[in-house]
């Protein structure tokens, strides 16, 4: 009984995190969550690592896709690059640098490069899409 309870509060838990996160954000947390469920389950050999391992990889992903989503949102503003960084729970440092590279007049995106760096050392080079709505807010192309 005590299980299913802290099971029913878990998901009801991760529903309500999943209902505020961009899409973008909610696939990255399932991708990372599923990385390291099946990494804390070889670590442990059962279904508690398997949760932590979950929670972890769900919870980074979240932190650097924030940080990505924020900085090449304020570069597309700016038309400047920026740097934004990070430290996670568990010590490691995130740094992410966004620069506009390009514009496309017609549909008012900007087209720009994510540089993510885990302690120093590059992890990930991503392009976003950056558009300028009728009110003039600058939102991720989804």
């Amino acid at each position: 009984m005590r299980r299913s309870v802290s099971g029913f509060v878990a998901v009801v838990f991760l529903a309500t995190i999943l209902g505020a996160c961009s899409p973008q954000m909610k696939r990255n947390m399932v991708i990372c969550g599923g990385a390291g469920a099946i990494i804390g389950a070889l670590a442990t050999k059962d279904l508690k690592g398997a949760l932590i391992g979950a929670g972890i990889g769900a919870a980074a992903c979240a932190l650097i896709t924030k940080l990505a989503e924020d900085a090449a949102i304020e570069a597309a503003k700016t038309n400047k690059p920026v740097i934004r960084e990070k430290i996670s729970e568990e010590g490691k440092t995130y740094v992410v640098k966004a620069q506009p590279v390009a514009y496309n007049l017609e549909t008012k995106c900007k087209t720009i490069k994510n540089e993510i760096k885990e302690n120093g050392k590059i992890i990930s080079t991503v392009p976003e899409e950056v558009c300028q709505d009728r009110n003039g807010n600058w939102q991720l192309k989804i």
